[in-house]
């Protein structure tokens, strides 16, 4: 006879299959989750498919039965650190340039991304547009000259 943590783990393997065949069967190639993934990005696309769609409501359920029993994380850890502040949703309200500047000194771009709903990639997608560098730590100027080589003064002695 199996101990109990092996019928456990059949349990969960069993409910792994359900929401992979799930998953194939209804929500690759959905139109909706594709379209609300284009505007919104995908944490707020994932949260609609949740709330909206009865084949999310039932993957939300599945997903809620494999993580019974596993301890949260407490509260308190991660307000320890200043790096990992405890980000509030932004409902309704759109990042633009000067909210991102204003954020970016105390805030990582992830936190930002987050604070907005949005992914990591959204926001440099609009860093770009704004014209700020990407891929530079807290580089957050505008692209001036880019291309242009720096002039050499040469002075005379």
């Amino acid at each position: 006879m199996s101990s109990p943590t092996d019928l456990e783990r059949q349990m969960k393997r069993a409910i792994r299959i359900k929401i992979n065949d799930t998953v194939e069967k209804h929500c690759k190639g959905c139109t909706i989750y594709t379209a609300n993934y284009k505007e919104y990005g995908q944490t707020a696309a994932q949260s609609k498919c949740t709330a909206e769609c009865e084949v999310g409501k039932e993957l939300s359920a599945l997903g809620q039965l494999l993580l019974a029993g596993k301890e949260s994380k407490d509260e308190n850890e991660e307000e320890l650190s200043p790096q990992n502040k405890v980000v509030t949703k932004v409902v309704g309200e759109q990042l633009n340039r000067e909210k991102y500047l204003e954020l970016r000194g105390t805030l990582t771009d992830r936190r930002i991304a987050e604070q907005y709903n949005m992914t990591p990639q959204k926001l440099i997608q609009k860093k770009k547009k704004w014209g700020i560098t990407v891929g530079k730590r807290n580089a957050a100027l505008p692209q001036e000259g880019k291309g242009e080589q720096p002039k050499l003064t040469i002075q005379k002695r």
